[in-house]
């Protein structure tokens, strides 16, 4: 489908107007056909979708949702679905219900338990379109987040399958940076890379079908730097990939990717999800608010959606963090102290002076 082949892929100089024609036709013709008919009747800015065969691969947040007369590739600027509403997925319609019904959140504990590796081995099958030891942008975004929520943080020679199973039942976020693989035609294929440890049944390779033996109390799971949404898929039940495996382990939220994204609009891209979580956002409301600040502020060269659009939301997307004061009533409280100790420094400058000039009489 040339869409998707747009979508993946950066065009050339020499092909950034076809590429941008291509792209905005298709793209508005899969919007024009599925959502168009739908959308108008739903006064509602949150919208979940449950997709299905080859639109498990669409995130319905590059659509755009009206022409652009632009020619000269300015992906910057479209009219993305994206602008107008939070949206979210879910695996099939049962696992959604039962995401809904896990926990809420709890203000006392917000920990992270975060990985960052990239050495993987000639023999992990993942094939990557850079250098297998590179992705300068994953420990990046592992200390960006670090400086946002508390937890604990494993990169390069630290980040272990051993540690990962177990710490992984102890922390409400799970954020993986590392290199994953699936195979659309095998149920259980999908696999996330570690660094091998000394323990024998430690291998560094941590399957689908290991998560289902793990029991989470994380409230979401964060799986960057590998394609998690991608897996075998069955009519009626969605994508068993990396990211359902998750699900299947007690984790109602995941944010996903469906293609290996560049990992420094990545690390851009989380830093400010996590900021908005850590305000008290919805997950989706977090990740929306994140890419139209990259989309606002990033290169135009930079803007097309194979550097933003892969991560998607799904399930429960209440938040996962309530913080004892957002960010903006922070300032609110700070300006109204400011302005009340402003207030008692006049009137005792004023009432000491009026004694000055006039005291009390005694008789």
């Amino acid at each position: 489908m040339k869409y998707f082949e747009t979508l993946q892929r950066v065009p050339s100089l020499s092909e950034q107007k076809n590429s941008f024609e291509t792209y905005v036709n298709h793209a508005y013709a899969i919007y024009h056909k599925l959502l168009a008919p739908v959308i108008e009747s739903i006064d509602d800015e949150n919208l979940v979708i449950i997709r299905d065969g080859p639109l498990l691969l669409i995130p319905f947040e590059s659509l755009p949702v009206s022409k652009s007369n632009s020619s000269y590739g300015d992906y910057q600027q479209l009219d993305y679905l994206i602008r107008r509403h939070n949206i979210s997925y879910a695996h099939s319609a049962d696992l959604l219900v039962k995401s809904v019904s896990r926990i809420k959140p709890n203000a006392a504990e917000n920990k992270v338990l975060a990985f960052s590796y990239s050495q993987l081995s000639p023999s992990s099958g993942v094939s990557t379109n850079r250098s297998i030891n590179e992705l300068p942008g994953a420990a990046r975004e592992i200390q960006a987040i670090s400086e946002i929520l508390p937890g604990s943080f494993f990169l390069g020679e630290e980040a272990t399958e051993q540690k990962f199973k177990s710490h992984a039942a102890d922390f409400d976020i799970l954020h993986l940076a590392v290199h994953g693989k699936s195979d659309p035609e095998k149920q259980f294929s999908g696999s996330l890379f570690f660094k091998q440890s000394q323990d024998k049944q430690d291998d560094g390779e941590l399957h689908v079908y290991e998560l289902y033996d793990l029991s989470l109390k994380a409230r979401l799971t964060v799986l960057s730097a590998c394609e998690s949404g991608v897996g075998k898929f069955f009519r009626g039940e969605g994508v068993f990939s990396i990211a359902r495996g998750f699900a299947y382990a007690g984790c109602p939220a995941t944010v996903m990717t469906l293609w290996p994204i560049s990992d420094i609009s990545s690390a851009t891209i989380m830093a400010d999800f996590y900021t908005e979580l850590n305000d008290g956002e919805n997950i989706d409301v977090a990740l929306r608010k994140a890419k139209l600040n990259y989309l606002e502020n990033t290169d135009p060269q930079l803007a097309h959606p194979t550097y933003w659009a892969a991560f998607i939301p799904t399930g429960n997307m209440e938040p996962v963090i309530v913080p004892r004061f957002s960010s903006s009533i922070r300032w609110i409280l700070t300006a109204v102290a400011f302005i009340l100790f402003a207030w008692f420094v006049f009137k005792y400058r004023y009432y000491n002076r009026d004694q000055t000039h006039h005291p009390k009489q005694h008789v």
